[in-house]
């Protein structure tokens, strides 16, 4: 069961996310001297978020990844808003198939 009323109301929702990532000071903070990219594929929406943290750098966008990143993770859009509101963990999703 899809976790919005539209396709749109999901590409906003993942718009805000990753406008928050890149806003996020801590975030920017903790990732210095990391190397990781992610696409979050959402399954029920055909829409994907891509997150790269680069060495204190944080770069977050809705759409096709403009690289291949190191991580992919398909989901669909109520698990990523339990993942991201810390509703659930990555390793229960996982485990629960629902990555």
């Amino acid at each position: 069961m899809a976790g919005y009323a539209s396709k749109e109301e999901a590409r906003k929702v993942l718009e805000k996310m990753a406008e928050a990532v890149r806003a996020d000071e801590a975030i920017r903070g903790g990732c210095g001297g990391q190397s990781l990219s992610a696409a979050f594929e959402l399954t029920d929406y055909n829409l994907t978020l891509f997150i790269k943290f680069e060495n204190g750098r944080v770069e977050a966008s809705v759409g096709a990844p403009p690289e291949e990143p190191k991580v992919r993770l398909s989901l669909e859009s109520p698990v990523l808003d339990a993942l991201f509101s810390g509703a659930i963990d990555g390793i229960r999703a996982a485990m629960d198939g629902n990555l």
